[in-house]
C-alpha cells in the first residue's frame, strides 16, 4: 500500500483496496506517477488520483508491506450491492515506512532525451527534472517496501 500527503497535510491512501498494484516478478516493485505535460505539466496521476503539484510542493511518501490476500465479503448493512460485498484484504501487513519526502523544483518537465555525445551530468538539485526526481524517490520508497516484506517474512511465527 503506498500513501502520500502534499505540503504536510492529510496522509492519502494512492490506491483503494480493490486497486492495489500488483507486486512485479523481479526483486522490486516500481511505481510511476508520470505528469500530464507538456499539456499540463504540474498535473501528476499519483495512484488513482490526480495532483497539481508546483515548484516548492513537498509530497511526503510511505508505503506498506501487505501479505494476504484481497476478496470480498458479504455485508448485510448495506443496501447497494457494490456496500454488501466490499472488497477486504486478510492478511499482515507491516508499519509504515519512514518516510520520504520529494520537492518539486523549479521548471519545466523535460521528456526529451539528451543527445549521447552531450555530457549530461546536473550539477545541482535545480537541474534535475521533476520526473526524473519523482521516479527517484518512487525507486527508493520500493527499495523500503522491499525491505518491510523481507523482515515480515523473517519474523512471521511459525503456524502450530
Amino acid at each position: 500500500m503506498v500513501r502520500a500527503r502534499i505540503n504536510d497535510g492529510n496522509w492519502s491512501l494512492l490506491y483503494t483496496v480493490d486497486n492495489v498494484p500488483a507486486q512485479s516478478s523481479g526483486e522490486y516493485t516500481i511505481f510511476s506517477y508520470p505528469s500530464d505535460g507538456p499539456v499540463v505539466e504540474y498535473q501528476y496521476y499519483l495512484g488513482d488520483r490526480i495532483e497539481n503539484l508546483f515548484a516548492g510542493d513537498k509530497v511526503d511518501f510511505q508505503v506498506q508491506a501487505m501479505i494476504g490476500s484481497i476478496h470480498r465479503v458479504y455485508n448485510p448493512n448495506h443496501t447497494s450491492q457494490l456496500d454488501m460485498y466490499p472488497y477486504v484484504f486478510t492478511g499482515e501487513v507491516s508499519y509504515w515506512s519512514n518516510t520520504q519526502t520529494i520537492t518539486m523544483p523549479d521548471g519545466p518537465v523535460s521528456s526529451s532525451t539528451p543527445n549521447p555525445t552531450t555530457p549530461t551530468t546536473p550539477t545541482s538539485a535545480d537541474s534535475i527534472s521533476p520526473t526524473t526526481l519523482l521516479l527517484v524517490s518512487i525507486t527508493l520508497v520500493i527499495v523500503i517496501v522491499a525491505l518491510s516484506v523481507l523482515y515480515i517474512g523473517r519474523h512471521q511465527k511459525p503456524s502450530a
